[in-house]
């Protein structure tokens, strides 16, 4: 179902609330009143994270079971208090008691979330949570965050509970942008919100702490790579003659030559294991 602009929904009531750090009350209103102003939200992280959802939402029914077992979530319209708003969570479960949202981000957001099961999520996660509960209706009391930071890792899963006071909070927020903004077809402020300024702030610090290799870095790079590929090389060749004299032993618990202190033993050990150990002297 194509999303109406004139409606606001999970990802847009963040914006007008200054909690993302994707856009602000005013790109919400030129979705509405100028469409044509706002440029397509596209990008590989962008396909990738609808891609992910029923696979995220699988995982969680498997790691997370006691949570419940979660169905692709549903699309919900009401009117409330005069303005059209509207909700597609990415999971819920069959009573409609909680919600699952999808997130796809990457490592470096991670700086943005708490302990995995706590609440502590991006204002913009919250928010949204928020929304699509009041949306739904008040039976909805809990909504679950996964989140995927990265390809190679599990994912993470986060409780938010419903807090009707932060949804009073952007009722009056969002009802002082319908009424005073987009029925009175004034413009916001096209102001930098407080989340967005913090999350560009991260990302330029994590930017400012890399740089490219100097020449002689590069060197020492390569070379360690060398050598690391030198002894993984070697220690496959060690752990074979290693084999080989365990093979050639036997019951036999040492080797030795007349005149040397070298020798090889073979003796079972205190803990049960018999571990082979060579002195070359």
């Amino acid at each position: 179902m194509k999303k109406d602009p004139r409606q606001v929904g999970s990802h847009t009531a963040p914006m007008i609330c200054g909690t993302s750090p994707n856009g602000n009350a005013h790109t919400v209103y030129c979705m509405i009143h100028h469409p044509e102003l706002v440029p397509p939200v596209e990008g590989a992280h962008i396909e990738l994270g609808h891609l992910a959802e029923p696979v995220i939402i699988a995982r969680h029914n498997t790691k997370h079971a006691d949570a419940g077992k979660f169905l692709p979530g549903k699309t919900y319209e009401r009117v409330i208090d005069g303005i059209p708003c509207r909700a597609t969570p990415d999971g819920e479960l069959e009573d409609g008691s909680a919600i699952l949202e999808c997130k796809v981000r990457f490592f470096r957001d991670r700086d943005f979330y708490g302990e995995e099961g706590s609440s502590n999520v991006m204002a913009s996660d919250y928010d949204q949570v928020q929304w699509q509960m009041h949306v739904m209706g008040e039976h909805v009391k809990r909504a679950y965050v996964a989140v995927w930071f990265g390809i190679a890792q599990d994912l993470e899963q986060f409780i938010v509970e419903r807090d009707q006071e932060r949804i009073d909070e952007m009722m009056t927020i969002v009802g002082n942008f319908w009424t005073f903004n987009v029925e009175a077809r004034v413009p916001p402020a096209d102001d930098e919100s407080e989340q967005c300024r913090k999350y560009w702030a991260h990302f330029e610090s994590v930017s400012e702490k890399r740089r490219e290799f100097t020449q002689e870095e590069w060197r020492d790079t390569a070379q360690w790579a060398e050598l690391d590929a030198e002894i993984t090389r070697l220690e496959k060749q060690k752990k074979g003659i290693e084999n080989r004299l365990r093979a050639s032993m036997g019951d036999h618990e040492e080797l030795w030559v007349s005149g040397t202190k070298t020798k090889v033993t073979f003796k079972t050990n205190k803990r049960g294991a018999r571990p082979l150990r060579v002195y070359w002297k």
